[in-house]
């Protein structure tokens, strides 16, 4: 395999592998915010005998809608470019055929140049998008496990 087909290849796995991490973040998630919509209930429910732990319960409440709402904000749908359909290209294809002049080496060459280029750009964006979804995610996470941190003193010391 030439340098430039396993750099394509390789493309091509990083693009496929963003991807299936976007899916795996989604779900991840969509599993955390039903787990944070089940906490805020609880929190919300559970009744403290004196002020102080009412303010404790007014924090965990913050906090956890904080944390559902960074939850929601990794959810949100991104832009994930596809390749356009073949039609679509057909006339920058004319186009190629064209200047180059029957020279199909060499419209064969600029067609893997510019699709590389196309595919290294949606990896980036991919790329690009994922780290986004973490951070908000990895937000959540902590934002949930401080409100569930707030929440276990309130169910056992609270009433």
């Amino acid at each position: 395999m030439n340098p430039d087909e396993w750099l394509y290849k390789s493309a091509v796995d990083k693009n496929a592998h963003e991807l299936k991490v976007c899916d795996a973040l989604d779900v991840k998630a969509s599993i955390l915010l039903v787990v944070l919509l089940f906490l805020i209930d609880k929190i919300v429910a559970s009744m403290p005998a004196n002020q102080a732990w009412q303010a404790v319960r007014g924090i965990g409440c913050l906090v956890a809608s904080l944390s559902v709402l960074t939850c929601v904000i990794s959810l949100w749908p991104r832009n994930y470019s596809t390749e356009p359909p073949p039609s679509e290209n057909e006339p920058w294809n004319q186009e190629l055929r064209a200047y180059f002049k029957g020279d199909e080496d060499a419209t064969g060459k600029e067609l893997q140049v510019q699709n590389f280029a196309r595919l290294k750009e949606r990896a980036t964006q991919y790329n690009q998008n994922n780290k986004a979804k973490r951070e908000m995610l990895n937000a959540s996470f902590y934002l949930g496990g401080l409100a569930l941190a707030i929440y276990v003193p309130l169910v056992l010391y609270g009433r």
